[in-house]
C-alpha cells in the first residue's frame, strides 16, 4: 500500500504557491461538458498529510476504468494541503464530459508543512534515530494509497460513483479528513537513557480517516463560482460513505488495518441532508431527490460481505459474473 517518490516530495513545497488576486470567474461550461464539484476539508488535527484525490470515467456495464493506452481516458486529480487553504477548506471543481465516474484513489502523502499536534516524542533515548527517520520520510514523500480500483482496472464494490450530465453541476458532497487520536503511555528516560522506575510520558498518536457528509448548505459560499443561477444542480451523493468511513492511515504500530470503519446507526441518518434553506442573499438551489443506482438484494448482500472482509474483490466480481479482459 505504500510507495515513495523523492522527486514529488521535493516539488511539493512549490505546489499551490501562486495566490489569486481576484475571485475565480464563474463556471462557463463548454458544449457537451458538465461540472463535478466536491467540497474538501482537512481538520486541524489531520494536517500531517497532503491529500490527493483522483476521479476517472468508467464503463457502467463492466465497471472498468476507460483507458486510452495504459492511462485513464478521462480523469481529474487535485492535491489538497491544509496550509494552502484557509481553514483547510477547498472546492474541487472540474469540467468533464458527460458519463459515469468514480473516485478511484485517495493518497495521503506526508507533508513538509506538518505542524500543530504532530510533534516528535522526546522521552525516549531513540529520539535521535526517530528524528532522522521522520525527516527522511518527508524527503522521500512516504505515501499511503487508498485505491478503489483493482489490478485489472475494475472498480471495487466500495468505489464512490457519480454521474456527469452536460450543462449541469454534479455536486458530490463533502469529504472531511479527520484524525482519530489515541493516548499511549511510555517510560520516560533521563538524558543518560536510564529509567527511574516510575516516570512516564503520554504520547498522542493519530489515525487519519476520510469522513463525509452531503449537505447542500455547503454550496452557499461557492454559489457564484458554480454559476448555479445558470446551470441546474445535479445532486450526486456518494452513497458508499453513508455506511462507511475510509481509513487513510492507521496508527503507527497497527497491523492488518481495516479498509474502512462502519458508522453506527444514528450517524448514518445524518450523513446525507438536504436542508430547506440556503444563504439569504442567494437564490434558492433546486433540490430534486437524489437519483441512486438500483440495487438488488443479492448485490447489497455481496457488497456487505466485501466491506466486512468476508469475501475478496475477486470473489465479489466473480459472483456478479465480471471477468477481467
Amino acid at each position: 500500500m505504500k510507495r515513495k517518490s523523492l522527486i514529488v516530495a521535493l516539488l511539493f513545497p512549490f505546489f499551490g504557491c501562486a495566490t489569486l488576486e481576484k475571485p475565480p470567474e464563474p463556471l462557463n461550461l463548454a458544449a457537451g461538458m458538465g461540472a463535478f464539484a466536491l467540497d474538501l476539508t482537512i481538520e486541524p488535527d489531520a494536517i500531517k498529510n497532503r491529500y490527493i484525490y483522483t476521479v476517472a470515467k468508467y464503463d457502467p456495464a463492466t465497471k472498468k476504468i476507460l483507458k486510452d493506452g495504459g492511462d485513464p481516458a478521462t480523469t481529474s486529480t487535485v492535491s489538497h494541503n491544509f496550509h494552502l487553504h484557509k481553514g483547510g477548506d477547498f472546492l474541487w471543481l472540474a469540467e468533464l464530459p458527460a458519463g459515469t465516474y468514480a473516485l478511484t484513489e485517495i493518497e495521503a502523502m506526508l507533508s513538509s508543512g506538518a505542524g500543530g499536534t504532530e510533534h516528535l516524542y522526546y522521552g525516549d533515548p531513540l529520539v535521535g534515530l526517530l528524528g532522522i527517520l521522520v525527516f527522511a520520510a518527508v524527503a522521500e514523500g512516504s505515501t499511503d494509497i487508498l485505491s478503489f480500483v483493482d489490478e485489472n482496472g475494475v472498480l471495487l464494490p466500495d468505489a464512490p460513483t457519480f454521474h456527469i450530465e452536460a450543462g449541469k453541476v454534479s455536486y458530490s458532497g463533502h469529504i472531511i479528513v479527520t484524525a482519530d487520536p489515541r493516548h499511549s503511555t511510555f517510560k520516560e528516560y533521563d538524558k543518560d537513557g536510564a529509567w527511574d522506575g516510575y516516570s512516564t510520558i503520554t504520547k498522542t498518536e493519530n489515525r487519519y480517516i476520510a469522513d463525509y457528509r452531503y449537505d447542500e448548505a455547503d454550496l452557499n459560499p461557492n454559489y457564484e463560482r458554480l454559476n448555479l443561477s445558470t446551470y441546474p444542480l445535479l445532486p450526486q451523493p456518494l452513497q458508499v460513505f453513508v455506511d462507511r468511513r475510509f481509513l487513510l492511515e492507521d496508527y503507527p504500530d497497527a497491523t492488518n488495518s481495516p479498509r474502512s470503519l462502519a458508522r453506527d446507526t444514528r450517524a448514518r441518518q445524518i450523513v446525507i441532508s438536504t436542508p430547506a434553506t440556503t444563504h439569504s442573499a442567494k437564490p434558492a438551489i433546486a433540490r430534486p431527490t437524489p437519483k441512486l443506482l438500483p440495487d438488488t438484494e443479492s448485490t447489497i448482500e455481496l457488497r456487505r460481505l466485501f466491506l466486512e472482509g468476508k469475501i475478496s474483490a475477486d470473489q465479489y466480481n466473480a459472483a456478479l459474473g465480471r471477468t477481467a479482459e
